[in-house]
């Protein structure tokens, strides 16, 4: 930029006063959209109107000399113009870079917030699969309890049985025999209520 300004100044001087080199201040003018300072633009065109009217002194003679001041005047004012739509558009694109930059950092916070919630609702899961094992663990022990239960009363239903057979069959006095077949009978209704009970507590749709 600093180059081309000299160019375009000594392009200036070495011409008659009337012609308009000085318009090739746009130039480098232009090329402040590439630096990065967002008042570079108003910098160069404040050099630029500087650098007009200098040249309108050091300029060979030439057109009347307020003819040459109004058109360095268009010339300035065009310059500032020029400037100010640069800067704000310099503006404009760095709050533009902002947003995205911010946009992204929201981006990143929400996907390692999203990140946390899945590994945390995964522990979760961890801890019911591991608790509803546990539950199934424990039903299986009872059901396995609950089949020796049934199959140590129905062993004992079979020898009471067995024994009411034998006191029916054998020779005792009926009083004595009446007297332990009852009770030989109450004992195998009670086992018989309590097999109920096992056979309940292990089938759910009875217990509830």
């Amino acid at each position: 930029i600093f180059i081309l300004l000299s160019l375009v100044y000594f392009l200036d001087m070495q011409t008659p006063v009337g012609m308009t080199p000085w318009v090739f201040y746009m130039i480098p003018l232009g090329l402040t959209y590439l630096a990065p300072h967002v008042y570079a633009p108003l910098i160069v065109a404040t050099t630029c109107v500087v650098l007009v009217f200098v040249g309108l002194v050091t300029s060979l003679p030439g057109v009347p000399e307020q003819m040459a001041l109004a058109n360095r005047s268009f010339g300035s004012l065009m310059f500032w113009i020029t400037a100010v739509f640069i800067g704000r558009y310099k503006e404009l694109t760095n709050q533009l870079h902002q947003a995205m930059d911010q946009l992204a950092a929201d981006l990143r916070e929400r996907t390692r917030d999203l990140g946390r919630a899945v590994r945390d609702l995964q522990r979760e899961i961890d801890v019911r699969t591991r608790a509803e094992q546990g539950v199934r663990d424990a039903w299986i022990e009872m059901e396995r309890r609950v089949a020796e239960r049934t199959q140590t009363l129905a062993m004992v239903n079979a020898s009471l049985l067995e024994k009411i057979g034998l006191l029916e069959s054998s020779g005792l006095p009926a009083r004595g025999r009446t007297t332990s077949m009852d009770e030989a009978k109450a004992d195998l209704a009670r086992l018989e209520r309590e097999l109920k009970k096992l056979h309940a507590a292990q089938d759910p749709t009875e217990s509830r």
